[in-house]
């Protein structure tokens, strides 16, 4: 399943459309099985970049759509 997943999203984060950076014992890591904590549902692969940001804001879309709206809010452009 991971390398189906990986093909379909072309080896790249399915939220940053980015490969993987970070590394470990010298070699890149692989990108992260994502999964809803609640229900288990596999939902794709992440950088570890993305994985670690959803488990800051606890998987929750209000709070991402927060965070959005303060960036936003203070890039000079909104």
């Amino acid at each position: 399943d991971y390398g189906n997943m990986l093909v379909t999203q072309a080896g790249k984060c399915a939220i940053c459309d980015r490969s993987e950076t970070h590394m470990r014992n010298g070699k890149v890591k692989a990108l992260a099985v994502d999964h809803d904590h609640k229900t288990g549902k596999i939902r794709a692969l992440l950088c570890s970049d993305c994985n670690t940001g959803l488990g800051k804001f606890q998987d929750s879309e209000q709070v991402l759509l927060s965070a959005a709206e303060y960036l936003k809010k203070h890039s000079g452009n909104g």
